[in-house]
């Protein structure tokens, strides 16, 4: 089972670079629109490969490696500032087209998805459940692999520190509620919301708002904060802080049925309207 474990890893990293490599050969000659789409069928055929792998290492069905079972886990405390700072400051959207938003922030955004929570967790960190003498800092060292090589691949081309432990958080988090749950579809869905609010963020003309400032103030040590939960959820193995996480959750929704939302989703409209 450990040569198992060490070629899913090493499988994830083959298809890494491959697929930076196809992407560094096509980037020049494609643009815009055509690029995202190209980008997403290039997404969505290694997250394919991914989980193909992953079904012929472990003796896995497509459909038992895509459940809902045990959706428990499915919560993120580093993504509730960051989604309620771009909800409250965004006045409107600017140059964001019909193509734009199709081919960037919903296409691109769902392959994304698919392809790196298949890599990065699935074909990464199934080993983790077939291991032979599973110890309590198992799931620990598989969440600081996904941590280590998910931060790495965005800074591939440029080292920042800060980048690299953000991205890498993600990551850290996306692993722990996959290695609590062995659930790869809500990894999955929370990524999609996460990048839908990434992409759409640097269209949004901003406005003034005190929760906005809120939400800002707070984003850094936020991912400080989810760092350190879900290393003692992965430490721990235990359901105490998902308390915590129904909480934040809460607050969410609750701020989403605020009339600064409303207003949020009636500027959307109206600039999509107007394209």
């Amino acid at each position: 089972m450990i040569k198992k474990n060490i070629f899913g890893i090493t499988s994830c990293i083959i298809i890494i670079f491959i697929y930076i490599l196809t992407t560094e050969l096509v980037y020049d000659h494609l643009s815009g629109s055509n690029w995202h789409f190209y980008d997403s069928c290039s997404r969505m055929v290694f997250g394919t490969i991914s989980l193909l792998i992953i079904s012929k290492l472990y003796n896995r069905s497509i459909k038992d490696i895509l459940h809902f079972y045990n959706p428990k886990s499915a919560f993120l405390i580093y993504a509730v500032p960051f989604c309620l700072s771009i909800i409250y400051r965004t006045a409107y959207f600017s140059n964001l087209t019909i193509s734009l938003l199709i081919s960037k922030v919903i296409l691109q955004q769902f392959a994304t998805c698919f392809f790196e929570e298949g890599l990065f967790r699935g074909l990464l960190l199934e080993g983790a459940f077939h291991a032979k003498n599973n110890k309590w800092y198992t799931n620990l060292i598989y969440g600081l692999l996904s941590f280590i090589i998910f931060g790495s691949m965005h800074v591939l081309f440029g080292w920042d520190l800060w980048t690299f432990f953000y991205t890498g958080t993600i990551g850290f988090a996306f692993a722990a509620i996959f290695l609590l749950s062995h659930n790869l579809i809500y990894p999955m869905l929370l990524h999609f919301i996460y990048d839908i609010f990434d992409n759409i963020a640097p269209y949004s003309i901003s406005k003034e708002s005190s929760i906005a400032l809120w939400a800002d103030q707070l984003y850094k040590p936020s991912v400080i904060f989810a760092f350190i939960i879900f290393a003692s959820l992965l430490f721990l193995n235990t359901s105490t802080f998902f308390n915590i996480y129904c909480w934040f959750i809460k607050i969410f929704i609750w701020q989403l049925s605020s009339p600064d939302f409303t207003l949020f989703i009636s500027s959307t409209s109206t600039s999509l309207s107007k394209i």
